[in-house]
């Protein structure tokens, strides 16, 4: 068995191969940059090494070329194995400095077993000089290699920009219809695509009244129980997906012979963490294909359209349960109001707001006692107020103030609100107006 030196900064990637050519009955070594896979080799003699290109303090390269000067390493045979460096520049770098295999991550173990085998029996043959202009062309790759990675990072944080400032403004829109079309809006802008299309269930399980397309004319076609697989396992899953459609035609993938053409999708699942709520889809027919790391930005978009629209839903259905409380306290012939612990006023019904001659945005959030009680009688007043949040729910008599400056004598009858724990939260009372 032979003794194989594995390079790579990353241990995880390391234990790969360690792992693999572990059961072959190999010794491995291992080391983090090229540094120290130069000082192992010379120590070790392995009888071959398998290195990253892309590393820390001495890069895949530099490492080969060091071997190849020293007449001491000069003839172990080395495999690159990298993730970014299959172009065929660098293939034909490898070749150059007598590295005959190029291995991709993610590697397939049978390729890795068999390219070792071949790199072993191939051990005893000199390898190639080195270039003339070897180090022109390793500058030159590297070079490029960092422009396209600065590229990337600018494009990359272009886009997490773009979905930031696309959060903020779906996180301001309360109305559902809107909201569905801007986010459409957006993920065509931010993806490039030629349409967009967006269709969400409600809870109980039907489509609701909002599928909205961008891009094209597309109706809405599916009962729930009819979707197309790739979307109806987008929300099974609660994943998102990416993939090529060869040749375009939407009825291969059980879209229907009306639906527009399909070259290239990325779609997901819209969810919150409790629940899914429906599918986006984003179709590129010109060309473009999607990838990997669009199908990580639209996660990212998707989880924040489950979270507002369920926000927006739950906030509707909120707004729709109180207005029919207030609808409930208007109907009342009695005042109502309800004031928290630090007196401040949190409900009032229409009978109140009549007879203190104001409208509820002027009481609401304000001082009961400082607004509605002559100041002749507020010390007496806040002194009431202690002894009922205290307990004393007694019968009381007390005076209010209207906006023109009418004293009107109020019987009150209280009671505390209390939270799920019995912790007192505040007052409800109601008063009945015996000026008369």
């Amino acid at each position: 068995m032979a003794i194989i030196l594995v390079v790579d900064d990353l241990a995880a990637n390391r234990a790969v191969l360690v792992t693999l050519l572990g059961y072959q009955g190999h010794q491995l070594l291992e080391a983090a940059n090229g540094r120290e896979a130069l000082d192992l080799a010379r120590s070790a003699r392995p009888d071959l090494v398998i290195t990253d290109v892309l590393m820390p303090v001495m890069d895949g390269y530099e490492l080969v070329r060091q071997l190849r000067l020293d007449p001491a390493t000069r003839l172990i045979p080395v495999m690159f194995y990298t993730a970014h460096y299959g172009e065929h520049e660098a293939r034909a770098l490898a070749l150059s400095s007598g590295v005959s295999h190029v291995l991709t991550k993610p590697v397939d173990p049978e390729d890795v077993l068999v390219a070792v085998a071949s790199a072993l029996a191939e051990r005893e043959q000199a390898p190639p000089a080195l270039a003339a202009d070897f180090d022109r062309d390793h500058l030159q790759l590297l070079t490029d290699k960092l422009s396209r990675t600065d590229e990337d990072l600018r494009s990359a944080n272009a886009r997490l920009q773009a979905l930031v400032h696309i959060g903020l403004e779906l996180a301001s829109e309360q109305d559902g219809a809107q909201l569905l079309h801007k986010v459409c809006v957006a993920a065509r802008e931010l993806f490039g695509a030629s349409y967009v299309t967006l269709g969400v269930f409600e809870h109980n399980g039907r489509l609701a009244q909002h599928f909205v397309a961008v891009g094209v004319d597309c109706a809405d076609p599916w009962a729930p129980g009819d979707l197309p697989p790739l979307l109806r396992s987008v929300m099974d899953e609660r994943r998102c997906v990416h993939g090529v459609n060869p040749r375009g035609r939407a009825e291969t993938m059980a879209f229907g012979p009306g639906h527009p053409d399909i070259h290239a999708y990325l779609a997901g699942a819209i969810a919150s963490p409790a629940h899914v709520y429906g599918w986006l889809l984003i179709v590129s027919n010109d060309g473009r294909t999607f990838t990997s790391q669009d199908e990580h930005l639209l996660s990212a978009l998707s989880g924040q359209v489950g979270r507002i629209y369920e926000n927006g839903y739950f906030y509707r259905l909120a707004r729709h349960e109180r207005d029919r409380a207030q609808r409930y306290l208007d109907t009342a012939d009695v005042i109502l109001l309800a004031l928290d612990l630090e007196g401040r006023l949190e409900v009032i019904n229409r009978k109140g707001c009549v007879l203190l001659e104001r409208d509820e945005r002027e009481l609401l959030g304000r001082d009961w006692v400082e607004m509605c009680v002559p100041a002749s009688q507020r010390a007496e007043e806040r002194e009431r107020f202690r002894r009922i949040v205290a307990g004393d729910l007694s019968v009381v008599r007390g005076t209010v103030v209207t906006a023109a400056g009418r004293e009107r004598l109020i019987e009150w009858r209280n009671t505390l609100l209390r939270d799920g724990d019995g912790h007192v939260l505040g007052t409800l009372s109601s008063g009945t107006d015996i000026t008369e």
